[in-house]
Formats: C-alpha cells, structure tokens, sequence
C-alpha cells in the first residue's frame, strides 16, 4: 500500500521511496531483456564466425561434439575430436590415440595452424612408437619428415624417414617402405643410421 503524501491539483503525490521501487518495477525487466538479446547476439556471432572459418577451410561447419545456442544445437570438429582425444584418454585406450592425433593434426593443417599440427604429429609418432599402430607410427613420422624437408631441416627429414622406413618394415608394408627408402636415397639420407631416443 502506497503511502500518499498529499495532492497536487488532485494527483497524490508518493514518496520518494515508492517513486524508486516504481522506476526499479519498470527497470528490471528492461535491464534483463537488454542482458539476453547481448548474449544471444554474442552467442550469434561466435557460431558464425565458426562457421565461416570452417567454410573457408574447407571443413564441413556441422560435425562432431554438439555445443549449445540457447537449445540449438553448434558443432565444431575440433571440439570433437579433442573430447574422443581425452576419452580414450581417461579410458586408457592408447591404441586409438596414435590414429586420433594424426586426424587432429589434419584438422590444424587445414586450418593452417601448422605449430599445433607439428605438436599433433608428434604426438602421433611418439603413441604409435609406444602403443601402436605401426601403421600410426609411420604416417606421423613420414608427415613429420614431410613438414622438416618442407622447411629446408633436410637433417631433420632423414631422421624422420628413417623411423618411418623402421615403422612400414615393422607393420609388413613392403612397397611403401621401398618408396620411403627411394626418397632417402634421392636425397643423400644415409639409410644405414642407427637412431636412438626418438
């Protein structure tokens, strides 16, 4: 009940309190609704900036782990892929590794991130060496060679052929071992070296 503090040309006049509490009434609902249409419209924005990078990377905009735009559903396949990394992760699932890290690093390759898809690649050839498969093993190796010959590091890409020429002899791939062993030899790799703590 308003509490009246006499009239002006027969309009009652309130206190100052009821004047606040009414301006307060009328404020927090515009305040509120302001707050969600600027975080649905961040919200709006992010989903499409994602979705332009996919499309200028050539990657679909609509696969992998869900994400949530107030109940519609946002995909990103990094997200997913990271979330299956740290799956098989915590699942101690080390032979599914190997292979989930040579697809990130396709994922950063495509998008030009090419020190993240080093650092995937690597990972890659250090699970498939420990864990398996060879055939994980050889194409991390062989990419790592790829990206050292690439860079003009022509020490660097022996090195990584030559584990990968070990990695295809191991998994029994005869024709690609013989391929990997020609490039060695077009390029003056030694293809006698004996590598340790690779």
């Amino acid at each position: 009940m308003h509490k009246y503090l006499g009239t002006t040309g027969g309009v009652p006049e309130l206190s100052n309190q009821d004047v606040v509490l009414q301006w307060l009434l009328l404020a927090l609902p515009a305040a509120v609704l302001v707050t969600l249409v600027v975080l649905l419209q961040r919200k709006i924005a992010t989903a499409r900036k994602r979705t332009a990078e996919a499309a200028g990377s050539g990657r679909p905009a609509a696969s992998g782990a869900p994400q949530s735009l107030f109940g519609m559903p946002v995909s990103d396949p990094l997200l997913a892929l990271t979330a299956r990394i740290d799956a098989a992760t915590r699942g101690d699932d080390k032979a599914t590794l190997a292979p989930l890290y040579l697809e990130l690093a396709g994922l950063h390759r495509a998008d030009a991130r090419e020190a993240d898809m080093l650092k995937a690649l690597r990972s890659a050839a250090g699970l498939g060496a420990q864990h398996g498969p060879r055939s994980a093993h050889a194409a991390a190796r062989l990419a790592l060679a790829e990206a050292a010959f690439d860079a003009g590091d022509l020490t660097s890409a022996c090195e990584q052929w030559q584990l990968a020429r070990t990695a295809l002899q191991e998994d029994g791939q005869k024709d690609a071992h013989a391929r990997v062993e020609k490039r060695m030899r077009d390029h003056g790799c030694p293809t006698d070296w004996v590598l340790t703590d690779f």
